[in-house]
């Protein structure tokens, strides 16, 4: 597996969030809508690029592009699950306010940057 599938999505979030959440903001005060745009652009990257590796690495043709449709279609349920989770964590980092006096869990989670 190419570490370009990883890395670029990575980036690409990061501009997005650059964009969409304000550099001081506490991670736990983060909207909702906010982390669902992350994430869905985390994963749409991931699909964009697995695409772009098959295409150059097979030729532009209707059997790489089946194939990049059963994977999309395939690759949907890992989405799904990592959305859930996503939503999930920030959930908890909303509700649970004692893990603010937990050293495991970073100062940024609670507190707004400096």
């Amino acid at each position: 597996m190419n570490i370009t599938i990883l890395l670029i999505p990575l980036y690409l979030t990061d501009c997005v969030a650059k964009c969409v959440i304000s550099q001081k903001t506490a991670y736990k005060n983060i909207k909702y809508w906010q982390a669902l745009v992350l994430s869905t652009t985390y994963q749409a990257g991931i699909v964009a690029w697995v695409r772009f590796w098959a295409f150059y690495g097979e030729g532009f043709n209707f059997t790489t592009l089946g194939n990049i449709v059963i994977f999309a279609f395939a690759y949907m349920s890992v989405i799904m699950i990592e959305l859930l989770v996503d939503l999930s964590v920030l959930v908890i980092a909303k509700n649970w306010a004692r893990l603010s006096k937990n050293n495991l869990v970073q100062c940024k989670l609670y507190h707004e940057a400096i």
